[in-house]
């Protein structure tokens, strides 16, 4: 099945068609052209975000409200990539860090 991939003038350069012989039928097909306009169709911003352990794990493809004081905004975002740490000092206290990238369509 081929894909026609349609965008507004000045987009970012791509393939006017994806090919995939596995997409069968229009349900697949039009699973593969969102799949690539989520992953390629738009302009993102990443961000790295540090949180101490405060409640359940979140997990890629999870979607993360956050509100930046720095900048004053609060956007929505889909994080990307989780890893936790646990760190253990002399004393035998543990530390629980969570890392999460998160991207941000612009």
């Amino acid at each position: 099945m081929r894909i026609l991939v349609v965008r507004g003038a000045g987009a970012s350069p791509a393939p006017d068609e994806q090919v995939n012989a596995l997409a069968a039928g229009q349900a697949p097909g039009t699973q593969l052209g969102r799949n690539y306009l989520d992953d390629r169709g738009t302009s993102k911003r990443i961000y790295e975000i540090e949180a101490a352990h405060a409640g359940p794990a979140l997990l890629p493809g999870d979607l993360v409200e956050i509100e930046d004081g720095d900048l004053g905004e609060k956007f929505r975002g889909r994080v990307t990539a989780a890893t936790v740490d646990l760190a253990v000092d002399d004393a035998g206290a543990l530390t629980l860090t969570q890392r999460y990238t998160v991207e941000r369509s612009l």
